[in-house]
């Protein structure tokens, strides 16, 4: 989550070769889109909460970052995905967005919870913290959606 999403964003990237999907939580592209060029097709699975107050939804934070929905059409682009993305998971405020048709059999998911804020996604967030990360929610669990990605792929 957090730095750690940006890390997976980047072993995404650089890395495709010895992982076989990621799952950033609360982050996006910290790097160049330029530099950006994973070895092969790589399933990829975006959790965010649209009032994130440290890496907002709609970007800017972070040295200028992207957006969620500027991330989410590059990714699209490098996995090789062809068609509109169909509705994955709903549960109150939270949904996921999936793109199946992808090169070397590769997806790519958007899973938005609306209202929550830079929590991990099914956990409370830390009381000591506050207003300062925002609002958790219980309507979409990070743990559960992550294993059903990651307990379907293998590397190539």
């Amino acid at each position: 989550m957090s730095n750690g999403g940006f890390l997976s964003h980047r072993l995404a990237c650089e890395a495709a070769d010895v992982i076989a999907a990621a799952a950033p939580v609360a982050a996006v592209l910290g790097i160049p889109e330029s530099e950006c060029m994973p070895a092969r097709p790589i399933p990829i699975m975006h959790l965010h909460g649209t009032e994130d107050p440290l890496v907002p939804v709609d970007g800017g934070a972070l040295d200028d970052s992207p957006s969620v929905a500027e991330s989410t059409p590059a990714w699209l682009a490098r996995t090789g995905c062809q068609g509109e993305g169909e509705l994955s998971y709903e549960n109150g405020a939270a949904s996921c967005e999936t793109v199946d048709a992808c090169e070397g059999g590769a997806s790519v998911t958007l899973c938005l919870a609306e209202g929550a804020g830079h929590c991990w996604l099914g956990q409370p967030c830390p009381e000591r913290l506050g207003e300062l990360v925002g609002e958790s929610t219980t309507d979409i669990d990070a743990n559960e959606l992550m294993w059903g990605l990651f307990s379907t792929v293998r590397l190539p």
